[in-house]
């Protein structure tokens, strides 16, 4: 498959740390099926404290993607339009964008509803697009590659049972570990 945008920066918005407990293993799950099909992928996960703009320096993306839920709209709408001034193409996808594709649609070039290996693909392989897609067909999870866990900030997730003892969802991690 010939592809038309070739480097692709994937990115977990936000800034606030309490919603930074888990890696983004959506994302990661993403970019292992676009690295299958040869594009160049990095992730940015500002809840580690990654920066977008050291990046997307070192990185020079075509295209970005970018994630978010309802509680980190704001700020994916903060990062679509740092990228709008440099006019690189945003894509939108998640639980925001999927609920509320309109309003999406008014802060991006386009915008994934539902699952987004498979249009995604397309977005790469046909080039300038604008709008919404959405995918025909499920993923096979039993044919996905498992997650580029290698674009990660994994310092950051492995000692997280410090940062946040409070956090009830890892009580099955002991102690220092």
């Amino acid at each position: 498959m010939r592809f038309y945008y070739k480097k692709i920066l994937l990115i977990n918005p936000r800034m606030d740390r309490i919603f930074s407990t888990n890696e983004p293993l959506n994302l990661a799950l993403l970019a292992s099926f676009i690295e299958s099909h040869g594009i160049e992928v990095e992730i940015v996960d500002q809840l580690s404290g990654e920066s977008v703009e050291e990046k997307t320096r070192k990185f020079r993306p075509d295209i970005v993607g970018i994630t978010s839920t309802s509680t980190m709209i704001e700020d994916a709408y903060n990062v679509a339009s740092y990228f709008k001034e440099k006019k690189i193409p945003t894509i939108l996808g998640g639980v925001h964008a999927t609920t509320f594709t309109e309003e999406a649609m008014s802060r991006v070039d386009m915008v994934v509803k539902g699952e987004g290996e498979y249009p995604l693909l397309k977005i790469l392989a046909e080039g300038p697009d604008k709008g919404v897609f959405m995918s025909d067909k499920i993923v096979d999870i039993n044919e996905m590659p498992l997650p580029a866990r290698h674009l990660l900030n994994n310092k950051y997730y492995l000692d997280v049972r410090k940062k946040f003892p409070q956090d009830g969802n890892y009580l099955f991690v002991p102690k220092n570990e």
